[in-house]
């Protein structure tokens, strides 16, 4: 009794029954196969572990083409001494490719040809893997602009702002909105209507992401370049201050007193004398934590009942963007209250400003039931 070929058996058990084929020989599969998609023609084989010798030229000419393709990458893999000297090239070329000069011209470029360059990240990660390499998260351009710039926000008035210099918007619809991203463009998603039975069950709003221009790359100590919608504008600070980044971005602060600082929003970089605005914020700031800090430390047990807004935390002498950029880390909503002991135990890093706003509600909040009622303004901060 003669035994069937394990291949054949392969072909007869998995091909045939979903080719609706009732061929019992590889050569009668075969045939069954080149009516199909040459896609799919491909996926049987590789599952079988079997080439494509004997099904269309197009599926023969590609699988040639994949096997011929970066010799190098494969001669690498089963030669050490040329691995060395390969996979060295293949850091440096991507080195180059993810260098981007620190500068607005630098961002805007990269961005510009953003599309080619990720194209030849991928090529070096595909040779990595022919090589029989881990291959991690191939970094990308945005990654790398990350890294040296921040992207700069606007609390209020976005879109009054953005069109004021110049950004063409598209707000039409509910669901229009501006982002602040490092380059100029609009995002559009068609309204959709899912039927079903020939009728509608879901609506989904058309999308418009208005993209406006808006980060900022530290020069030097003293100076800050800022790109916003078409135009760069550069800010420098006196002596005694300098800019430097944190957890909440880009920041003007005092030397030698890292407490002592200012978050900018765009709103303040497109102002007049925006410097000496900025100093002026700084100090303002730090006398209003030293009144602050004179008081006595609010303790867990004493802090009952009281409720924080954002309103209490620039009362303490807190930057908006900081306390924006904090409340976004956290899941918080600018126009909501909190209670101070939820704030305390999500404060991390931030304990120190967290207890200067608690200390800020804890006094309004002591006032407040004192009299009898609360005035809004105390709740409330002007758009």
């Amino acid at each position: 009794m003669s035994t069937i070929h394990p291949t054949l058996d392969r072909f007869i058990r998995i091909v045939a029954p979903r080719l609706n084929s009732k061929a019992q020989t590889a050569k009668g599969i075969l045939r069954a196969l080149k009516s199909c998609h040459p896609d799919y023609q491909v996926g049987v084989l590789a599952h079988l572990r079997l080439k494509p010798s004997r099904l269309s030229a197009s599926v023969w000419k590609a699988e040639e083409a994949e096997r011929k393709s970066y010799p190098e990458a494969k001669r690498a893999k089963a030669d050490k001494n040329f691995r060395k000297n390969f996979l060295a090239r293949l850091r440096r070329q991507e080195k180059r490719l993810l260098t981007i000069p620190h500068t607005i011209e630098g961002v805007d470029y990269a961005l510009a040809n953003r599309t080619e360059t990720n194209k030849a990240l991928q090529e070096i990660l595909h040779q990595r893997i022919l090589m029989g390499l881990d291959a991690d998260k191939q970094p990308s351009i945005h990654d790398m602009i990350d890294k040296f710039s921040s992207i700069i926000s606007i609390p209020y008035g976005r879109e009054n702002l953005a069109r004021q210099h110049g950004a063409k918007l598209d707000m039409r619809g509910k669901s229009a909105c501006v982002i602040m991203s490092y380059e100029n463009k609009l995002y559009y998603e068609e309204p959709e209507t899912k039927w079903k039975n020939g009728r509608p069950v879901k609506y989904t709003r058309a999308t418009r992401d208005n993209y406006v221009r808006s980060f900022a790359i530290i020069r030097d100590d003293k100076t800050l370049d800022f790109a916003f919608v078409n135009k760069t504008h550069t800010i420098i600070l006196p002596e005694g201050y300098k800019w430097d980044t944190d957890h909440n971005g880009i920041r003007a602060v005092e030397v030698g007193h890292p407490g002592n600082d200012h978050h900018p929003t765009a709103n303040d970089l497109l102002g007049f004398d925006v410097a000496d605005y900025i100093i002026n914020i700084i100090e303002t700031n730090k006398r209003l934590r030293a009144e602050e800090q004179a008081r006595k430390q609010v303790e867990r047990a004493e802090l009952d009942g009281v409720f924080v807004c954002l309103a209490d935390s620039l009362r303490a002498g807190n930057c908006l963007a900081g306390t924006l950029s904090f409340g976004e880390r956290h899941g918080l909503d600018q126009h909501q209250h909190y209670s101070a002991q939820q704030l305390l135990d999500i404060a991390n890093g931030d304990t120190y400003r967290v207890r200067l706003a608690l200390s800020a509600a804890r006094r309004r909040h002591t006032e407040e039931m004192q009299r009898g009622y609360a005035n809004l303004a105390d709740h409330y901060v002007p758009q």
